[in-house]
């Protein structure tokens, strides 16, 4: 840090050695006042070098924290970044109003769905709402919106499928997401902040390691990169963007590429891509003790589900799957839980025995996006 600290131990001894080589007290022994009055001023200056520590600290970007590492991102115009919605878009065709038989308009005459329309998660802790008016035909069985959450943080992020009650009171209208929602997130932390400090005068520069690592990690909804320089040969950079959540977005690679060309070297080729996905299908059927209810039985059931389903998203990129840790997570649920069987246990399309899944370095395990219900508890 620049400043040599000492202990109050150190400044007591260096005192007293001061009073006696300039022969100012002679009878330094404790409990005489000369002993006491060094005390305490060794402890008044350990108590100011202690401050000027902290102090001293928080100038540096490496240990700088909080208020104080904002302060040092003034300087070079780089802010916290705060927290954000989730943002779905139509294009994305992701949120869906649909009708398993007949059209739209059969049900729903206006032909409309309308602004502001709420699309919650069955326990309503998760709320969106539709952005603008959406006209469909008269033939239409299905229509995709564009609609924000209500919150901010990564709590507001939603797991493919959770999304199915909404507020336009039609029964026959029914409402899903597709694909998982990732791009909600939270206060950007002191170690992201400092990361990109850090980086600040390189990545003005362009064209180098920390400019492209910068364009990539601003995107709202990455939440690590890996880059490999000349991975496919001289003048290429491959990009691995792991995402927020275990789910493919396609949305979030192509904003990648989009900021990546504002970065990139002349006759640089940065091949951006996700992580190799690895498809997940576990079934379980719960054995309940005899005295449970079966209305109780059905709230546990779901209550599984979406333990298993956090278990599996809260997996990083090449992260073992631990089936110690499953059962933990499934048999926390209640317990009225007696015991489950394990039914089907498949990855990569691929029975395994009921053991630990290791993925590649690359790899990152999601619910198999070929099935409904690659995750059930039943």
């Amino acid at each position: 840090m620049g400043v040599l600290i000492k202990t109050r131990a150190q400044l007591l001894t260096e005192i007293l050695d001061a009073l006696r080589d300039n022969s100012i007290l002679t009878n330094l022994s404790a409990a005489r006042a000369g002993f006491i009055l060094s005390q305490v001023h060794a402890s008044h200056l350990s108590e100011l070098y202690t401050a000027l520590e902290a102090n001293t600290a928080q100038a540096y970007i490496s240990s700088a924290a909080g208020p104080f590492l904002d302060l040092i991102g003034e300087l070079f115009g780089i802010f916290r970044f705060p927290e954000q919605a989730a943002l779905v878009l139509e294009t994305e065709r992701n949120i869906r109003f649909y009708v398993n038989t007949g059209t739209l308009a059969a049900v729903l005459t206006t032909k409309v769905i309308p602004v502001g329309t709420t699309i919650t998660n069955s326990a309503g802790t998760i709320s969106y709402s539709v952005l603008e008016d959406f006209t469909f035909s008269d033939t239409a069985t299905e229509v995709f919106v564009s609609a924000i959450s209500d919150g901010t943080g990564p709590d507001q992020n939603a797991g493919k499928n959770s999304l199915t009650v909404h507020n336009i009171g039609v029964s026959a209208i029914l409402v899903t997401n597709r694909d998982a929602i990732e791009s909600a997130s939270d206060v950007e932390t002191d170690a992201q902040l400092r990361a990109r400090l850090s980086d600040a005068m390189l990545s003005r520069a362009t064209g180098n390691m920390a400019a492209i690592r910068e364009a990539i990690n601003i995107v709202p909804g990455v939440s690590e990169v890996r880059l490999e320089p000349h991975r496919n040969g001289p003048g290429t950079v491959q990009a691995t963007v792991i995402p927020v959540t275990n789910a493919a977005n396609p949305r979030l690679l192509t904003l990648v590429k989009q900021n990546l060309e504002q970065v990139r070297s002349a006759g640089t080729i940065i091949d951006v891509k996700g992580p190799r996905f690895v498809p997940v299908e576990i079934t379980l059927i719960l054995r309940f003790q005899t005295s449970v209810e079966e209305s109780r039985k059905t709230e546990i059931r779901r209550n599984a589900t979406q333990a298993l389903l956090g278990y599996l998203s809260s997996l990083r990129i090449g992260q073992t799957f631990v089936v110690k840790e499953m059962i933990q997570q499934v048999m926390d649920v209640s317990d009225d839980i007696m015991d489950f069987e394990v039914r089907s246990f498949a990855f990569q399309c691929r029975s395994q025995t009921l053991r630990n899944f290791v993925p590649d370095s690359d790899q990152l395990l999601v619910p198999d996006p070929n099935l409904d219900e690659p995750l059930r508890v039943i």
